[in-house]
Protein backbone atom coordinates (compact mmCIF):
# COMPACT_ATOMS: atom_id res chain seq x y z
CA UNK A 1 0.00 0.00 0.00
CA UNK A 2 1.51 3.30 -1.03
CA UNK A 3 1.39 6.26 1.29
CA UNK A 4 0.15 9.43 -0.44
CA UNK A 5 -0.35 11.38 2.75
CA UNK A 6 3.00 12.13 4.37
CA UNK A 7 6.66 11.28 4.04
CA UNK A 8 8.46 8.78 6.24
CA UNK A 9 10.70 11.33 7.94
CA UNK A 10 7.76 13.42 9.09
CA UNK A 11 5.97 10.35 10.45
CA UNK A 12 9.01 9.11 12.35
CA UNK A 13 9.41 12.55 13.88
CA UNK A 14 5.75 12.37 14.88
CA UNK A 15 6.31 8.97 16.52
CA UNK A 16 9.16 10.35 18.59
CA UNK A 17 7.08 13.30 19.72
CA UNK A 18 4.40 10.97 21.08
CA UNK A 19 6.55 9.75 23.96
CA UNK A 20 6.96 12.22 26.85
CA UNK A 21 10.55 13.13 27.71
CA UNK A 22 11.17 12.40 31.37
CA UNK A 23 14.90 12.53 31.85
CA UNK A 24 14.76 8.90 32.96
CA UNK A 25 17.11 7.60 30.30
CA UNK A 26 16.96 3.98 31.44
CA UNK A 27 13.16 3.89 31.25
CA UNK A 28 12.09 6.24 28.46
CA UNK A 29 14.08 6.33 25.25
CA UNK A 30 13.49 7.44 21.71
CA UNK A 31 11.35 4.68 20.15
CA UNK A 32 13.44 2.25 18.14
CA UNK A 33 12.47 1.92 14.51
CA UNK A 34 11.79 -1.78 15.15
CA UNK A 35 8.66 -0.88 17.13
CA UNK A 36 6.26 2.03 16.82
CA UNK A 37 4.15 3.43 19.70
CA UNK A 38 0.41 3.44 18.98
CA UNK A 39 -1.66 5.52 21.36
CA UNK A 40 -5.14 4.29 20.39
CA UNK A 41 -6.03 0.66 21.12
CA UNK A 42 -8.46 0.39 18.21
CA UNK A 43 -5.81 1.68 15.81
CA UNK A 44 -3.36 -0.85 17.22
CA UNK A 45 -5.93 -3.63 16.75
CA UNK A 46 -6.29 -2.77 13.06
CA UNK A 47 -2.53 -2.75 12.60
CA UNK A 48 -2.19 -6.10 14.40
CA UNK A 49 -4.97 -7.60 12.27
CA UNK A 50 -2.92 -6.79 9.17
CA UNK A 51 -0.21 -9.10 10.50
CA UNK A 52 2.04 -6.61 12.28
CA UNK A 53 3.07 -8.11 15.62
CA UNK A 54 3.26 -6.29 18.91
CA UNK A 55 6.37 -6.24 21.08
CA UNK A 56 7.07 -9.02 23.56
CA UNK A 57 7.63 -8.84 26.39
CA UNK A 58 5.76 -5.66 27.22
CA UNK A 59 3.22 -5.19 24.39
CA UNK A 60 2.17 -1.84 25.83
CA UNK A 61 3.30 0.81 28.30
CA UNK A 62 1.28 3.20 30.44
CA UNK A 63 2.60 6.73 30.85
CA UNK A 64 1.14 8.28 33.99
CA UNK A 65 1.41 11.94 34.96
CA UNK A 66 1.34 12.78 38.67
CA UNK A 67 0.58 16.05 40.43
CA UNK A 68 2.71 17.59 43.18
CA UNK A 69 1.05 15.35 45.77
CA UNK A 70 1.74 12.18 43.84
CA UNK A 71 -1.84 11.72 42.64
CA UNK A 72 -2.48 10.45 39.14
CA UNK A 73 -3.53 13.24 36.76
CA UNK A 74 -3.60 11.41 33.43
CA UNK A 75 -2.71 8.06 31.94
CA UNK A 76 -1.82 7.38 28.31
CA UNK A 77 -1.46 3.86 26.94
CA UNK A 78 0.97 3.11 24.10
CA UNK A 79 0.92 -0.17 22.22
CA UNK A 80 4.26 -1.09 20.66
CA UNK A 81 3.97 -2.73 17.25
CA UNK A 82 6.53 -3.70 14.66
CA UNK A 83 7.29 -1.25 11.87
CA UNK A 84 6.01 -3.63 9.19
CA UNK A 85 4.54 -7.06 8.57
CA UNK A 86 7.56 -8.19 6.54
CA UNK A 87 10.40 -7.15 4.25
CA UNK A 88 8.79 -7.58 0.82
CA UNK A 89 7.06 -4.93 -1.27
CA UNK A 90 3.62 -6.27 -0.35
CA UNK A 91 4.19 -5.92 3.39
CA UNK A 92 1.97 -3.60 5.39
CA UNK A 93 3.85 -0.72 7.04
CA UNK A 94 2.73 0.72 10.35
CA UNK A 95 3.54 4.30 9.37
CA UNK A 96 1.38 4.01 6.25
CA UNK A 97 -1.55 2.60 8.19
CA UNK A 98 -1.28 5.46 10.69
CA UNK A 99 -1.28 7.99 7.86
CA UNK A 100 -4.35 6.34 6.38
CA UNK A 101 -6.03 6.34 9.81
CA UNK A 102 -5.46 10.07 10.21
CA UNK A 103 -6.88 10.81 6.74
CA UNK A 104 -9.90 8.54 6.84
CA UNK A 105 -12.18 10.32 4.38
CA UNK A 106 -9.55 10.61 1.67
CA UNK A 107 -8.26 7.08 2.21
CA UNK A 108 -11.72 5.52 2.01
CA UNK A 109 -12.37 7.46 -1.19
CA UNK A 110 -9.08 6.31 -2.74
CA UNK A 111 -9.12 2.72 -1.41
CA UNK A 112 -12.76 1.77 -0.70
CA UNK A 113 -12.03 -1.98 -0.64
CA UNK A 114 -8.97 -1.87 1.61
CA UNK A 115 -9.24 -4.05 4.75
CA UNK A 116 -8.69 -0.99 6.96
CA UNK A 117 -11.94 0.51 5.65
CA UNK A 118 -13.93 -2.58 6.66
CA UNK A 119 -12.19 -2.90 10.01
CA UNK A 120 -12.97 0.70 10.98
CA UNK A 121 -16.63 0.17 10.12
CA UNK A 122 -16.68 -2.83 12.44
CA UNK A 123 -15.13 -0.77 15.23
CA UNK A 124 -17.66 2.02 14.62
CA UNK A 125 -20.45 -0.57 14.79
CA UNK A 126 -19.09 -1.87 18.09
CA UNK A 127 -19.15 1.65 19.53
CA UNK A 128 -22.71 2.06 18.23
CA UNK A 129 -23.88 -1.01 20.11
CA UNK A 130 -22.00 -0.01 23.25
CA UNK A 131 -23.89 3.29 23.16
CA UNK A 132 -27.16 1.35 22.90
CA UNK A 133 -26.17 -0.96 25.76
CA UNK A 134 -25.30 1.94 28.06
CA UNK A 135 -28.38 3.96 27.20
CA UNK A 136 -26.63 6.65 25.17
CA UNK A 137 -28.60 5.72 22.05
CA UNK A 138 -32.21 4.57 21.71
CA UNK A 139 -33.62 2.02 19.25
CA UNK A 140 -37.24 1.40 18.33
CA UNK A 141 -38.73 -2.09 18.53
CA UNK A 142 -40.91 -1.94 15.42
CA UNK A 143 -40.65 -5.03 13.25
CA UNK A 144 -38.79 -7.08 15.84
CA UNK A 145 -41.09 -10.07 15.30
CA UNK A 146 -39.33 -10.96 12.03
CA UNK A 147 -35.83 -10.03 13.15
CA UNK A 148 -32.55 -11.90 13.16
CA UNK A 149 -31.25 -12.04 16.73
CA UNK A 150 -27.80 -12.64 18.15
CA UNK A 151 -26.52 -12.46 21.69
CA UNK A 152 -22.96 -11.68 20.57
CA UNK A 153 -21.66 -8.12 20.50
CA UNK A 154 -19.03 -9.22 17.98
CA UNK A 155 -21.62 -10.71 15.62
CA UNK A 156 -23.87 -7.67 16.03
CA UNK A 157 -20.96 -5.41 15.10
CA UNK A 158 -20.14 -7.50 12.03
CA UNK A 159 -23.76 -7.35 10.84
CA UNK A 160 -24.06 -3.60 11.29
CA UNK A 161 -20.74 -3.03 9.53
CA UNK A 162 -22.05 -5.20 6.67
CA UNK A 163 -25.08 -2.92 6.28
CA UNK A 164 -27.74 -4.81 8.21
CA UNK A 165 -30.26 -2.46 9.84
CA UNK A 166 -30.45 -2.64 13.66
CA UNK A 167 -33.94 -2.88 15.12
CA UNK A 168 -33.61 -3.25 18.87
CA UNK A 169 -31.72 -4.59 21.86
CA UNK A 170 -34.06 -6.94 23.73
CA UNK A 171 -33.12 -9.22 26.62
CA UNK A 172 -29.40 -8.89 25.80
CA UNK A 173 -30.01 -9.85 22.17
CA UNK A 174 -29.24 -7.61 19.21
CA UNK A 175 -32.05 -7.60 16.66
CA UNK A 176 -31.65 -6.86 12.94
CA UNK A 177 -33.65 -6.91 9.78
CA UNK A 178 -32.98 -10.47 8.58
CA UNK A 179 -31.53 -9.67 5.15
CA UNK A 180 -29.46 -6.99 3.44
CA UNK A 181 -28.98 -6.84 -0.33
CA UNK A 182 -30.59 -10.31 -0.52
CA UNK A 183 -27.97 -11.77 1.85
CA UNK A 184 -29.29 -13.54 4.97
CA UNK A 185 -27.63 -12.49 8.21
CA UNK A 186 -26.76 -16.09 9.03
CA UNK A 187 -24.81 -16.48 5.78
CA UNK A 188 -22.80 -13.33 6.41
CA UNK A 189 -21.84 -14.46 9.91
CA UNK A 190 -20.95 -17.93 8.67
CA UNK A 191 -18.71 -16.45 5.97
CA UNK A 192 -17.06 -14.15 8.51
CA UNK A 193 -15.38 -17.20 10.06
CA UNK A 194 -13.58 -18.15 6.86
CA UNK A 195 -9.79 -18.08 7.09
CA UNK A 196 -9.29 -16.85 3.53
CA UNK A 197 -9.71 -13.17 4.52
CA UNK A 198 -11.09 -12.04 1.18
CA UNK A 199 -14.46 -10.60 2.24
CA UNK A 200 -15.32 -7.49 4.30
CA UNK A 201 -17.10 -9.44 7.05
CA UNK A 202 -13.98 -11.57 7.57
CA UNK A 203 -11.87 -8.50 8.26
CA UNK A 204 -14.62 -7.15 10.51
CA UNK A 205 -14.78 -10.27 12.65
CA UNK A 206 -11.00 -10.58 12.76
CA UNK A 207 -10.31 -7.07 14.04
CA UNK A 208 -13.02 -7.40 16.69
CA UNK A 209 -11.43 -10.66 17.81
CA UNK A 210 -7.97 -9.08 17.96
CA UNK A 211 -9.35 -6.09 19.90
CA UNK A 212 -10.92 -8.44 22.46
CA UNK A 213 -7.61 -10.29 22.83
CA UNK A 214 -5.75 -7.01 23.38
CA UNK A 215 -8.23 -5.96 26.05
CA UNK A 216 -7.69 -9.34 27.72
CA UNK A 217 -3.95 -8.65 27.74
CA UNK A 218 -4.60 -5.38 29.56
CA UNK A 219 -6.82 -7.08 32.15
CA UNK A 220 -4.28 -9.87 32.68
CA UNK A 221 -1.19 -7.65 32.76
CA UNK A 222 1.06 -6.99 35.71
CA UNK A 223 3.05 -3.86 36.45
CA UNK A 224 6.78 -4.57 36.46
CA UNK A 225 8.16 -0.99 36.63
CA UNK A 226 6.73 1.89 38.66
CA UNK A 227 9.25 4.62 39.36
CA UNK A 228 8.53 8.38 39.71
CA UNK A 229 10.81 10.87 37.95
CA UNK A 230 11.77 14.47 38.57
CA UNK A 231 9.06 15.84 36.29
CA UNK A 232 6.46 13.52 37.83
CA UNK A 233 6.06 11.17 34.88
CA UNK A 234 5.57 7.59 35.98
CA UNK A 235 6.17 4.81 33.49
CA UNK A 236 4.36 1.54 34.08
CA UNK A 237 5.63 -1.22 31.82
CA UNK A 238 2.91 -3.83 31.51
CA UNK A 239 3.22 -7.41 30.38
CA UNK A 240 0.56 -10.05 30.03
CA UNK A 241 0.60 -13.50 31.47
CA UNK A 242 2.48 -15.88 29.19
CA UNK A 243 -0.65 -17.89 28.42
CA UNK A 244 -2.64 -14.88 27.23
CA UNK A 245 0.29 -13.43 25.28
CA UNK A 246 1.06 -16.71 23.50
CA UNK A 247 -2.60 -17.17 22.60
CA UNK A 248 -2.68 -13.72 21.01
CA UNK A 249 0.47 -14.42 19.03
CA UNK A 250 -1.03 -17.63 17.66
CA UNK A 251 -4.06 -15.68 16.47
CA UNK A 252 -1.85 -13.29 14.52
CA UNK A 253 0.29 -15.90 12.76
Amino acid sequence: MSNPYSDNAALLEHFESRIPKTGGEKLVKTPPLAHVPIRDTETAACIATLGILYRTPGPYTDHVELDANGNEVSRVKYWWLAASSGNDDQAHKTEEILAAWDHRERFESDFPDHPLVHMRRALDAREYWLDVIHGRRALAREGSGNAYATGSLREASVLKAAGFVPIALVNRHFLFQPTHLFRPAHDVLLNSHSLEMNAPEQWCRRVLHILDEMLKIVRASSVIIAEPHDDQILLLTADSTKKTRDKFHRQLV
